[in-house]
């Protein structure tokens, strides 16, 4: 299966919206054991210029990517008719 340019980037959004429904979900189910990690009451009280790094891995199988692009080119073809 080749990917066109505009499959391409259907792509790229595609995975950007997943990702944010993903991370946007973990952080709200974990919310509150990352703030107790975090130590917020400390970063509130301390230096404004200290970083904190939150790190999300995200799996997408093959099958995935394949199933953006079957479902655009499947609506494409219902609009063709």
């Amino acid at each position: 299966m080749k990917a066109t340019k505009e499959e391409k980037q259907l792509i790229i959004t595609e995975i950007a919206e997943r990702l944010k429904d993903i991370i946007y979900a973990t952080a709200t189910r974990q919310s509150t054991r990352m703030l107790h990690r975090l130590g917020i009451n400390e970063l509130l009280n301390g230096d404004s210029c200290s970083e904190i790094k939150l790190t999300f891995q995200v799996g997408m199988y093959a099958g995935d990517i394949q199933q953006i692009v079957a479902r655009h080119r499947r609506d494409n073809q219902e609009l063709d008719k």
